[in-house]
């Protein structure tokens, strides 16, 4: 298996030869005479490296799988060492990881700024220090005397205090947060320094902490060391981390936080456990330190605001008064999430129209957030429900609704997940004519994947969907709508008189696009008897019409011998390779042989000869010449036969291939 593609062969090599200096093998075996010069080689190519990566990172395996080593620094994502290595120099991976559990390693990290001496003195440590504890202790000796401001090892007593349970890359992050801050405290650094290395240490912890997973878990457990910290409370500390952060981060952790709250609530609730109970107060003290950002920045939305008093990290009372209304809706339609049913039997038994009529509408004005929160399903069911009632209830009516839902499904379609995308377009065409008629309205949307999945999505409607597209016939303007309908009347095989006549009409659109949609759809329709209609295409002035009316023509065939004519002279205009394609590829169908007459076999003869020996054929014609010697096996004629017989003695053997596999068709 080969390095991936994203890691050049220089980094991967660089990371086999750092492997194989902390070993001591190889070049970089103690005692050689060649070692000085490659750690210099090496420590070189770590500096061009450092051009490009704030840090190189090697990190061990979890317990239940030590060879498992991951490193990031040497290309731009992160790496499991067994693929970056797999096709370098061997480092055996069984190897490192025995002598990263002797050491009692974690993690190796080197930053940018390491200078040469800080280097040499770090592969020494890994050299001299074979016992169990050796390692760290002059790790650290040399750390506090200031040798290796760079370069950071992490060592398994250093997780003592963070629980197994919490994923292995959280527990390294954490654990080298709580001792190297608390480092940072012991050594005597002036001020300033003092916050650039800590806001260096922030930058590395949260690197290697990476993915909203990650992050998230980082933050939810960030009170296990928060009290162990010297010099520091936990708000302030917390602040600290937090301020690392973008808005955008921090508004999707604090939604993380909030998911991760329910789930233990969940677990609380079926087991009653103490221990889950008290995380849930540690995740609601960091949610509360990421909303204040949040509410400081003004980027807290009424999403937040509704899972942060559903997760009882704020009161709603703390909500500001702007957004309480917002906050009550979603809070409605989570209660209503929780039992649709119930709430459609309370709409049924309104005692009065006009209760019926309010209730029915504040329930439909739910939409955008149904679709906001992916419960398409309770959408669908909303939508179903509220057709019991009649046109009145139709969203046709409330435009302004209708448009929030729209821009609601094209944000899913642009943002959302493939998941999320499949199961829209599974619900609108449940939803019947108002989620076609939805669906219709996306097709026109500004974005191209968004008009992508709606047309999808008019297709595998089915036979449905034909009513709807001749309804909005009659409120669209322009001819894109025209076009998309023709493309979905082709795709669910619709016909009838109605179908017939819109295609009929389109035919002689000024549109040109209108008119190459059509061409299919009267070819299948009306079949032999469209012949003449789909041959008058063929002088469109359009050249993509025309080469699509040759390509129906293979579907309705040919009624008038002179159509064989102007295919001729299609066939023997310059640079025209796709419409000679599209000929060669009727003809193939039609099967017409000597009936096409001389000018389409001369043709024939012309494209498949290309000159004595195939002397002075462009290259990019060789697939029309290969397939017009295809073609020419139709034809029975002394002249064709010799034709093919020349052609035997081609260099090119595709070509001799094609016209042996024509001759031997023809017998």
């Amino acid at each position: 298996m080969a390095a991936p593609a994203s890691v050049s062969s220089l980094a991967a090599r660089l990371a086999a030869d750092l492997c194989r200096a902390l070993l001591g093998q190889g070049v970089f075996t103690p005692g050689r005479p060649e070692v000085r010069q490659a750690l210099g080689a090496l420590y070189d190519g770590l500096g061009r490296q450092f051009r490009e990566q704030r840090q190189i990172v090697l990190l061990g395996g979890p317990p239940p799988a030590p060879a498992d080593f991951s490193v990031w620094g040497f290309g731009p994502e992160r790496l499991g060492l067994a693929d970056l290595l797999a096709d370098r120099e061997p480092v055996s991976l069984q190897h490192l990881a025995g002598f990263w559990r002797d050491r009692r390693l974690v993690l190796l990290s080197l930053r940018a700024g390491i200078g040469r001496q800080e280097f040499e003195t770090l592969v020494q440590l890994f050299l001299l220090a074979g016992d169990r504890g050796t390692l760290s202790r002059r790790w650290l000796d040399e750390r506090l005397r200031g040798n290796l401001p760079h370069a950071v090892l992490l060592f398994v007593d250093d997780l003592r205090d963070i629980p197994p349970e919490v994923s292995w890359p959280v527990q390294a992050a954490l654990a080298w947060l709580l001792r190297d801050i608390n480092l940072l405290s012991r050594q005597e650094v002036p001020p300033v320094p003092r916050v650039d290395a800590r806001q260096a240490l922030f930058d590395a912890v949260l690197e290697l902490a990476a993915g909203a997973a990650a992050r998230r878990d980082l933050l939810a457990h960030l009170d296990l060391i928060s009290e162990a910290l010297s010099d520091y409370d936990r708000d302030e500390f917390a602040g600290l981390l937090l301020a690392r952060f973008d808005m955008p981060a921090l508004a999707a952790v604090c939604l993380d936080l909030c998911g991760l709250l329910e789930r233990l609530q969940q677990r609380v609730d079926r087991t009653g456990d103490t221990a889950v109970r008290s995380r849930i107060g540690a995740v609601r003290w960091i949610a509360r330190r990421v909303t204040e950002l949040l509410i400081d920045a003004g980027a807290a939305t009424p999403a937040h605001y509704h899972a942060l008093v559903l997760q009882k990290v704020l009161l709603y009372e703390e909500i500001p008064e702007a957004m309480r209304a917002r906050v009550a809706a979603l809070q409605v339609l989570t209660s209503f999430l929780t039992s649709p049913q119930r709430y459609f039997a309370e709409i049924e038994g309104s005692h009065s129209a006009e209760v019926l009529e309010k209730r029915l509408w504040r329930l439909l004005e739910m939409l955008p957030n149904m679709l906001r929160a992916f419960r398409f399903d309770a959408a669908r069911d909303t939508v179903i429900f509220s057709r019991r009632f009649g046109a009145t209830f139709d969203l046709t009516r409330n435009p302004e609704l209708l448009a929030e839902v729209r821009e609601t499904a094209a944000a899913v379609l642009v943002e959302g997940g493939p998941p999320q995308q499949a199961e829209l377009m599974q619900a609108l065409p449940q939803m019947g004519p108002t989620g076609l008629h939805l669906l219709i309205d996306l097709a026109d949307h500004p974005l191209r994947p968004v008009r992508r999945a709606a047309l999808d999505g008019l297709c595998a409607a089915g036979p449905a969907v034909v009513p709807v597209l001749f309804e909005a016939l009659e409120r669209k303007d322009g001819w894109h709508y025209l076009r998309n309908m023709l493309i979905i009347l082709g795709k669910v095989a619709a016909d009838g008189g109605r179908v017939e006549e819109v295609f009929l009409t389109a035919l002689a659109h000024p549109e040109p696009g209108i008119r190459k949609e059509a061409l299919p759809g009267v070819a299948r329709l009306l079949k032999g008897a469209a012949a003449g209609l789909v041959a008058q295409r063929l002088d469109d002035s359009d050249p993509e019409v025309r080469r699509r009316a040759v390509v129906c023509l293979g579907h309705t065939g040919i009624a008038d011998p002179r159509v064989y004519a102007r295919l001729a002279e299609l066939l023997a205009v310059k640079d025209g390779t796709d419409m000679k394609l599209a000929v060669l590829a009727t003809l193939k169908r039609l099967q017409p042989g000597s009936e096409a007459g001389e000018r389409i076999e001369s043709a024939l003869v012309n494209l498949a000869g290309g000159g004595w020996f195939g002397l002075g054929r462009a290259a990019a014609d060789r697939t029309v010449r290969v397939e017009a010697i295809r073609t020419l096996g139709q034809f029975g004629s002394g002249r064709a036969r010799k034709t093919l017989e020349r052609l035997l003695k081609e260099d090119d053997p595709g070509v001799v291939r094609a016209a042996q596999e024509t001759l031997l068709g023809g017998r």
